[in-house]
């Protein structure tokens, strides 16, 4: 994720931010 993105959601785009970790956890595990 771009430095310029987390900038642009700030606090209220965390959620998002730990949906986005959570999907990534589970691509690295069908790998």
């Amino acid at each position: 994720m771009k430095p310029i993105a987390i900038a642009l959601t700030g606090a209220s785009g965390m959620p998002y931010a730990l949906t986005l970790l959570k999907e990534l956890v589970k691509s690295q595990e069908k790998i």
